[in-house]
């Protein structure tokens, strides 16, 4: 196979770029913390992720740097096995441990196994991020590319009441669906 070259330099740009809702961050681009990790680590009470993907990799270390005691921590993914789930939450628990005492952290990991076709759900394929019940994300990549990748991914806040309910209710679907035939579920505390 041929090598391509392509005449001049390539571009930089700044690591962050922050629009009035909207960021996108360049990983190859700094050694800072990722935006998504920013956004974690201001939470004071609570983050939900709805996040299809979430434990790919090396993704728990999104969560070192959580500092806020007697957060809850609650994530809705789609299928991982129970001793999947069991593990990443042991694995989150000891990156939390080290900067706080007391949290509760809840995974949920649905797998419509052994439901008939008419009674299943749709499931989704985007990733959302709620901090403290009042900001709602749109967020790009799943939780390990916000800690590995070098390609950009962005979060979008939305402000609109409207749009972080649809958010918020979506998460509270999943909650409230939840059952041992549809998912499997841990808790650590």
């Amino acid at each position: 196979m041929a090598n391509i070259t392509i005449p001049g330099e390539i571009p930089q740009i700044k690591p962050y770029i922050h629009g009035e809702n909207y960021f996108l961050h360049d990983a190859s681009c700094s050694d800072e913390p990722v935006c998504y990790k920013k956004v974690i680590a201001g939470a004071k009470q609570r983050i939900c992720i709805l996040d299809p993907y979430a434990f790919e990799n090396d993704a728990t270390r999104v969560f070192e740097c959580i500092q806020e005691d007697g957060l809850t921590i609650n994530i809705i993914t789609i299928g991982y096995e129970e001793d999947e789930i069991k593990a990443v939450a042991d694995d989150i628990v000891n990156i939390i441990k080290k900067n706080i005492n007391s949290y509760s952290l809840n995974i949920i990991s649905y797998k419509e196994r052994n439901v008939e076709k008419k009674q299943r759900i749709n499931l989704w394929h985007d990733r959302y991020l709620i901090i403290d019940d009042t900001d709602c994300y749109l967020v790009g990549n799943s939780l390990d590319a916000q800690q590995a990748t070098n390609k950009h991914h962005g979060m979008l806040l939305l402000t609109e009441d409207n749009d972080k309910k649809i958010v918020t209710d979506l998460f509270e679907k999943y909650i409230t669906m939840y059952n041992k035939i549809r998912a499997y579920k841990t808790s650590r505390k």
